[in-house]
């Protein structure tokens, strides 16, 4: 079933590929001119997306070209040129077909600067940068109640993290390096989980106004840019909102052991998803950092299950178990990693 989705995947790309020349084709009709799509450039941290056959996006842009390029940058911050292909993949997201791609390193403030908690109730800045890299809204932030409003997703990404809409709760779930948050439509608490409790315990975190929908956007209030996602704004900054993270730009995550197809992992299940894509979060040993390691591993119908001795199910999974997984290929070096899990046995 996977294999079929990224056939079916690959091929839907790949016919979008091929129909630029129609479109640049249609230009010159019109203006006895083609039109030839502008390069563009995309800053942020690569991550793999398991949904529909996987693909790898940066700042919200589905990558296509030499898939083998891309999964050695996963959880890197970078800088990636290409051209926007016209319309939306199958996933729904933008597509860029990319001729270059290359690791940043984010800026960090000087030894001089001083930083401080962003503040709501303050003007429409100029521009908004977030280590070093600045932010392009297709949805401006606004003044509402005499509080800054702010496109949540997009600061999210240019801080090299992820974002995913649920329509059914109305939720915005965000995966930075070292926490993970969820907004809700009209709710004035948001949900934290700080590094070292990852889907263990969730803090409740309350903003200066509720999150609001303008145009498709989720908006949220400018502190929560501070007690939320650990942003920090550069003082003395005229009119414009220059942002860092807390963490020294430098320190990133310590990354899991190497780990291919055959090898064993033995750890904790910490979460547990089903529907279409099931997976299960494993912590194993401590890194290097002293953090536990954390993989997202996922199951399909060719993996084997079992309890202790006996044949199982994704059923018999639960939180708290310990386990031990035999991989079905590489780990992705993302924090949490992302793999895929052959077997699956329960040992208590």
């Amino acid at each position: 079933m996977n294999r079929w989705k990224q056939s079916t995947g690959a091929a839907l790309l790949a016919l979008m590929v091929t129909a630029a020349p129609a479109w640049a084709a249609a230009d010159t009709a019109a203006s006895g001119a083609v039109t030839v799509p502008a390069q563009q450039t995309v800053t942020g941290r690569l991550t793999y997306v398991d949904l529909e056959g996987g693909f790898y996006t940066v700042a919200g842009w589905a990558l296509t070209g030499e898939q083998a390029q891309f999964q050695q940058y996963v959880g890197q911050q970078v800088a990636v040129d290409g051209t926007p292909l016209q319309g939306m993949t199958f996933q729904m997201t933008k597509a860029l077909r990319v001729s270059n791609i290359r690791v940043t390193i984010p800026a960090q403030p000087a030894s001089t600067a001083v930083l401080q908690a962003v503040q709501a109730d303050r003007t429409l800045p100029t521009a908004v940068t977030v280590n070093g890299l600045a932010v392009t809204f297709d949805q401006q932030p606004m003044v509402s109640d005499g509080k800054l409003m702010v496109p949540l997703r997009f600061v999210v990404e240019a801080a090299g993290g992820t974002t995913r809409w649920d329509q059914t709760t109305q939720t915005v779930s965000v995966d930075l390096a070292d926490r993970v948050a969820t907004f809700t439509l009209g709710n004035q608490s948001a949900g934290l989980n700080r590094k070292g409790v990852f889907y263990i315990q969730q803090n409740f975190v309350k903003m200066s106004a509720a999150p609001t929908m303008v145009n498709g956007r989720m908006l949220v209030p400018a502190d929560t840019l501070s007690s939320i996602l650990g942003l920090q704004e550069q003082a003395g900054q005229a009119g414009a909102l220059t942002l860092f993270s807390a963490q020294p730009a430098s320190a990133t995550p310590a990354k899991p052991a190497d780990h291919n197809a055959g090898d064993t992992m033995k750890g904790t299940i910490k979460q547990i998803e089903t529907g279409d894509h099931p997976r299960i979060l494993v912590e194993g040993a401590a890194m290097a950092n002293g953090e536990p390691s954390l993989t997202w591993l996922s199951i399909n119908e060719q993996t084997k299950i079992a309890v202790k001795d006996a044949a199982g199910s994704l059923s018999d999974l639960a939180v708290g178990q310990t386990v031990s997984v035999s991989l079905a290929g590489p780990v992705l070096q993302s924090y949490p990693a992302q793999g895929a899990a052959a077997s699956v046995t329960v040992q208590k």
